[in-house]
């Protein structure tokens, strides 16, 4: 009873601290300082232990480390020569690029811990929910009227964006994608029900845009190709297959409403800014421009615009802090994931879906910024290949153990 409740416990804070819901949070400045730095500088430091104790490292391990290198020296390199910043003031720009190490640390606490993919998959599911009631909770009973608009808080209120939480919606999507999932594997009427109330939400209160589409369209492909004899199933498919466009078409109408349109004021004079600093610099459009730190004495808004936010734009954010290098190493990160996310079990497509979505979101949120969640699901997705590989293999010793003691006594 001891070892299920701890590998629940650890289920959820592995995700809970994989992805990044206490990131931007410093009303809660413990867990805040927990999340963005002790966990990572931790698991790091640990990553490193564990890899300098290997007899031989995998090629994607190779792959990783080097990908961290490179983009947090050649970013902190180029930040000194284009805006000065002192290198060892540059390094902590690039913190958030420290949860790479989750991979290997998570997958050897996945090893120890043994959760089954049920165990995984309910961890996952129960934040999803936790995160949906959230969003339900002050969507329909808080009055918006007592929040303020600073981004750093558990929740705040913007006219015309509604309610903005730090709970990411991505574990929202990965919990709608191991239901989907659960149909394809299993053809539960059931589990097709418990994806409406997710759909409901992101449909009426969802302000991710460009997420919403890609999300929609990446359900549409797996539900599309779906074939059952059963009619009422197969009517249900097609009621959700309609209820995807619905949301999408909803993001879509998102976009017009034009309270809405300042966040589009806002990338588009980032955008413009940064082609216009490629324009009058054009080495950094190869080995980009860097980051500046928040103890820097000078920030990016003091040197472009107070509306400046590289983050916003996605790969074009990616292309000037990184460039066309670190650019190139990201997507080949992307391609190596899906050829790692091959196995058809439940969570590890729901995984690949997640991968799949991003993928799509070429002008919004790439993989840089959410780095941690991506590593996290990478270090299960693994674990539990692993796993099923055992268990395989397993059964197959166990059935020819069998099937010789047979042939022994028939013998006899």
């Amino acid at each position: 009873m001891f070892k299920i409740v701890s590998r629940k416990l650890f289920l959820v804070g592995l995700f809970f601290f994989g992805f990044p819901i206490f990131y931007y949070v410093k009303d809660i400045y413990f867990l805040y300082v927990l999340a963005k730095v002790v966990v990572p500088a931790f698991a790091a430091a640990f990553s490193i232990f564990l890899l300098v104790n290997r007899k031989r490292w995998d090629y994607f391990s190779i792959f990783l480390l080097f990908l961290w290198f490179y983009l947090t020296v050649m970013s902190t390199i180029q930040a000194w020569i284009n805006f000065q910043q002192p290198f060892l003031i540059g390094l902590t720009a690039q913190t958030k690029l420290l949860p790479i190490f989750f991979y290997w640390c998570f997958l050897y606490l996945l090893y120890k811990f043994q959760p089954t993919e049920r165990e995984v998959s309910r961890a996952t599911s129960f934040l999803g929910w936790t995160a949906l009631l959230v969003y339900y909770y002050f969507n329909l009973f808080v009055d918006p009227s007592s929040f303020n608009v600073q981004q750093s808080s558990v929740a705040s209120y913007m006219r015309g964006l509604g309610f903005l939480f730090q709970f990411p919606l991505e574990i929202i999507y990965l919990t709608v994608f191991i239901y989907i999932h659960r149909y394809i594997h299993h053809k539960r009427l059931l589990t097709l029900f418990l994806t409406a109330p997710f759909l409901i939400f992101l449909a009426f209160y969802g302000n991710q845009r460009q997420q919403l589409i890609a999300f929609s369209t990446v359900i549409f492909f797996e539900l599309i190709n779906v074939s059952t004899k059963n009619a009422f199933l197969r009517l249900t498919q097609i009621l959700l297959i309609a209820s995807t466009f619905f949301v999408a078409i909803f993001g879509i109408a998102y976009i017009s409403n034009p309270e809405k349109l300042y966040s589009l004021s806002v990338r588009s004079n980032t955008a413009l800014q940064i082609l216009d600093f490629f324009e009058r610099n054009p080495i950094s459009l190869f080995f980009g421009a860097g980051n500046l730190s928040p103890l820097n004495k000078i920030l990016m808004r003091d040197i472009f615009s107070k509306s400046f936010y590289s983050a916003d734009v996605g790969w074009l954010g990616l292309l000037f802090e990184f460039g066309l290098v670190g650019c190139i190493l990201l997507v080949t990160l992307y391609i190596r994931m899906l050829k790692i996310l091959k196995e058809r079990s439940v969570f590890i497509s729901a995984a690949k879906d997640l991968v799949v979505m991003y993928i799509l979101l070429v002008l919004g949120t790439a993989i840089a910024y959410q780095i941690g969640m991506f590593t996290t699901i990478l270090a299960v997705s693994v674990y539990l290949m692993q796993r099923h590989k055992s268990e395989t293999q397993n059964e197959v010793r166990s059935k020819a153990q069998d099937q010789t003691q047979i042939e022994s006594v028939a013998s006899v």
